[in-house]
């Protein structure tokens, strides 16, 4: 009986100090910034048994009047603890510096952070911005999945820059786009969809597309004036 008491008072020990243990500092952080630089996705390398903290933060709006001197409660900044996934889509605004930090959490407390920066850029629409007059509708629909949201958020992309064209409210699963303007050559029309809690914005859903049915035809060009040749 000895020895088992011994043994169950070792395991027990054990237990409790891998409780007592904080998570190890994250590893891997990358950064991936939409193309219309609105939202950037960060990663960074999963670690067991542990949730995350995550800290985005836009450096130029720093105070000391803000929550740690940097979380202004502004649209730039953002904090989350307790994520369960090793990676979290951000809403950013395009051409500002942002710093960001992650610490692993669980109940003994959280690890240091590990630090990155980004900045995301706008993809630039062509020179050549003509477009043409169309009278389309295109009608999205998709499964909630989600029982928190807020809204829905409409993405539609002409093939350059995707702009959000449409919010929806909590439980809606279809959304009617009407579309009067196309760039030379483009043939579809592509949607995404995200959907919005408290706690943030979900992925973008895949992207989804319409035909305008629009045929393109090769620009006609005519030919080339002969070359002046001699009478024999």
């Amino acid at each position: 009986m000895g020895k088992n008491l011994a043994l169950a008072l070792l395991v027990l020990f054990f237990s409790v100090d891998a409780w007592s243990q904080v998570p190890p500092v994250p590893t891997g952080l990358t950064s991936q910034c939409s193309a219309d630089a609105l939202s950037v996705v960060l990663q960074w390398a999963p670690i067991a048994d542990a949730t995350y903290a995550l800290r985005v933060d836009d450096v130029e709006n720093n105070s000391p009047d803000c929550l740690g001197g940097w979380y202004c409660a502004d649209p730039p900044d953002f904090l989350i603890d307790s994520l369960v996934d090793p990676s979290r889509s951000v809403s950013v605004i395009p051409g500002k510096n942002y710093n960001w930090w992650v610490h692993g959490q669980n109940a003994a407390g959280y690890s240091e952070a590990t630090f990155g920066a980004f900045l995301c850029v706008a993809i630039p629409l062509p020179t050549d911005s003509a477009t043409y007059d169309v009278d389309l509708t295109f009608t999205l629909n998709w499964s909630d999945n989600s029982d928190d949201e807020l809204e829905f958020w409409i993405y539609r992309n002409m093939g350059f820059s995707p702009p959000r064209v449409g919010v929806v409210g909590k439980d809606a699963t279809t959304f009617v786009d009407h579309v009067t303007k196309i760039y030379p050559g483009q043939d579809s029309v592509c949607y995404q969809v995200l959907a919005v809690s408290l706690s943030g914005e979900s992925e973008k859903s895949e992207p989804v597309c319409g035909w305008t049915g629009v045929i393109w035809q090769p620009e006609m060009k005519a030919p080339s004036a002969p070359i002046q040749t001699e009478i024999q």
